[in-house]
């Protein structure tokens, strides 16, 4: 028998275990056995033999003698062999349930074969994948584009958000104590020399308020108020001056020359307030503190020689060459948390600027239209500025840089006011 005609028994053995066969009363389809037949009569001599009907299959009582009268009757008949063997083949096929293992076990020339087709199926499907892979490919890069228009399209989005007056109020006020508490440590030193230039001499020119009557140099409840003067005044000169001064850089000139009107002098570091300045001021320190958060040690240089600066001026005052460490530390902080309040009023669109009230404004306490806080006197209803301790905190427009000829004090100057006689 060819290999051919043995993998064509094989399939057919399989496709009776994945299909019931069509069984009737007297046994299987006339269809049915027509193609049985066609197999079992390969090794017959005659074409006519394997398209005569098949006999109908016998009962099970009665097979046996009929099987042996047959035989009897067609001995050396070669027909009577071929149908003989064709009723058996159909009763075979039609009783049993072929498995898998059963046709290997049968034929085992077919375990192989069958093998084969199934690699042949899998080798089909991996010749597949290089077409697969670019397709995928192809997709990754229209995603691409995809994403690169939205982000272009998403670029053209203004995406800012001011910090709320309340954030910007509860900064103020925690600067505000890290300099109250320190000046209490430096006005005890200052009140401990005993010889040399008074404490309004080394302090004078040196506060916020530049002419204070001298009735007030001589109350010394006042001296750590003036002490917290001093150490604000160096603040404001070395990190509030300018938007960009924290930054080491000097661009006030630029900003003013783009956005003043022409002839417009001034020696203020802020031009004529409008949408267009405030937002040139926003996008350029933005664009700075990107570039000092890439070089960290640049921030860290600046901060030190503001620092230096600071501890010099003090120094000075008390005429000794360096501070203690803590006193070190604690003005390490103060200038710490300053330059990061600096970089946040910098990066705002309306226009936030500390301000000084002048010596001898007239306070009424039922009128404060300044928000001024004044200091141990509660009980004066009118009233003068005699000195500032501390700044306020201005606000032109509104968080988003509109309506900047709106002005609002969201933090009131400390003050010591003198009553008036």
């Amino acid at each position: 028998m060819s290999s051919t005609i043995q993998a064509e028994i094989a399939q057919e053995a399989i496709d009776v275990v994945t299909a019931e066969p069509d069984v009737g009363e007297g046994g299987l389809s006339q269809e049915k056995e027509k193609e049985m037949s066609k197999h079992d009569g390969r090794g017959s001599t005659s074409k006519e033999e394997t398209e005569k009907p098949l006999p109908k299959e016998p009962k099970k009582e009665s097979s046996r003698p009929q099987g042996k009268e047959s035989a009897n009757a067609s001995n050396g008949s070669e027909e009577s062999r071929s149908r003989k063997k064709s009723s058996s083949k159909q009763k075979a096929y039609a009783e049993s349930r072929f498995r898998r293992a059963d046709i290997v076990e049968r034929c085992p020339w077919t375990e192989y074969e069958m093998s084969i087709d199934d690699l042949d199926h899998h080798f089909d499907k991996l010749r597949t994948l290089p077409s697969l892979f670019d397709k995928i490919h192809e997709l990754s890069e229209e995603n691409e584009k995809l994403r690169a228009l939205q982000d272009d399209m998403l670029s053209g989005i203004d995406r800012f958000h001011p910090t709320p007056d309340s954030a910007i109020v509860e900064k103020v006020a925690g600067l505000r104590g890290l300099i109250r508490i320190y000046s209490k440590t430096f006005s005890r030193q200052l009140k401990s020399i005993k010889e040399g230039a008074s404490v309004q001499d080394r302090l004078k020119s040196r506060t916020l308020t530049m002419l204070i009557d001298d009735s007030l140099w001589e109350d010394s409840r006042n001296i750590v108020l003036l002490a917290e003067s001093v150490i604000w005044k160096k603040i404001l000169d070395d990190i509030f001056w300018s938007p960009f001064q924290v930054f080491g850089e000097r661009l006030e000139d630029t900003w003013k020359t783009i956005f003043d009107e022409d002839g417009v002098e001034s020696a203020d570091a802020y031009p004529v307030a409008s949408e267009q300045s405030e937002k040139w001021r926003n996008a350029t320190v933005l664009h700075l503190a990107t570039k000092v958060r890439k070089n960290p040690d640049k921030a860290s240089s600046i901060a030190m020689t503001i620092l230096e600066q600071l501890e010099d001026r003090l120094c000075s005052i008390l005429g000794i060459d360096s501070l203690k460490a803590s006193d070190r530390d604690s003005l390490t902080k103060i200038v710490t948390d300053s330059c990061e309040f600096a970089v946040l009023l910098g990066q705002q669109r309306c226009r936030l600027r500390f301000y000084i009230p002048e010596a001898g404004l007239h306070f009424d306490a039922t009128d404060n239209k300044e928000k001024l806080e004044t200091i141990g006197s509660e009980e004066i209803q009118f009233g003068k500025v005699g000195f500032v301790s501390a700044p306020g905190l201005r606000k032109w427009g509104n968080g988003y840089g509109q309506n900047l000829d709106e002005l609002d004090v969201i933090v009131g100057a400390r003050v010591k006011v003198v009553e008036l006689a």
